[in-house]
């Protein structure tokens, strides 16, 4: 090997230790950061389970004191995790993580935020179940009912029953509630009772009968018969 080749060689095989180390330091820096991001989904997602226990024999000045500190708090924990999220390259989170943040901005008030990462997360369920796209284009229906967006809403329940398989008891259940939150949007969009929303419960009540699960069949028992005492409902 010629002599004068050497110094050449050392350098080119520093500078590839050198990239290696940089290469090595950020990929460590982003496992941390998707570590950190996760943990604030995590905690989010027990804090909503935590603000849905409240109401069982509180005292109901202290829950709503108690609320109000929790969605400061949750305002708070997604502006961190969506900042976590912005500096994290490539793929970050699953798509039930992103629903996870979805529901806490609803639930914080940030509905343009919410609406952004249910198109995420229902982006990221088509390669999933099926039953997980279409849950996940129901919770972007009801986003879109919150925003007063009932066109929208429309189209978002009418992809969730396209795909929703209905030959299974899971299936049969998320149909049913799908027609419930349909008849809910329609009867939100006009404030009375029309032929859509007397179809969609119609077809919700018709599918419930179907679920065999007793607690499942019980959920969306409830659920109908809340839509059902409405004014003019029935």
């Amino acid at each position: 090997m010629d002599a004068s080749i050497v110094p050449i060689l050392v350098s080119v095989f520093a500078l590839l230790i050198s990239a290696y180390g940089i290469i090595e330091r950020r990929s460590a820096t982003e496992r941390d950061l998707r570590d950190r991001l996760l943990k604030k989904v995590d905690d989010l997602h027990e804090l909503g389970v935590n603000e849905d226990e409240l109401w069982w024999g509180e005292d109901e000045d202290e829950v709503w004191d108690r609320r109000a500190a929790i969605k400061a708090q949750r305002m708070r924990m997604v502006q961190q995790a969506l900042l976590l999220e912005r500096m994290i390259r490539g793929r970050r989170l699953t798509s039930e993580e992103y629903a996870t943040l979805a529901l806490a901005c609803e639930r914080a008030g940030d509905l343009d935020q919410a609406l952004a990462l249910w198109k995420r997360a229902t982006a990221l369920a088509a390669h999933g179940s099926a039953v997980a796209e279409a849950a996940s284009w129901r919770s972007m229906a009801g986003c879109h009912s919150q925003r007063g967006e009932y066109p929208e809403m429309r189209r978002a329940i009418a992809r969730a029953l396209e795909i929703i398989p209905t030959w299974h008891d899971v299936g049969r259940y998320e149909y049913a509630m799908t027609c419930a939150d349909l008849a809910e949007g329609e009867w939100a969009a006009s404030d009375h009772e029309t032929p859509e929303f007397r179809s969609a419960l119609s077809t919700a009540l018709d599918k419930a009968e179907l679920v065999m699960s007793d607690h499942s069949r019980h959920r969306v028992t409830r659920r109908l018969a809340e839509i059902q005492s409405w004014p003019h409902a029935t």
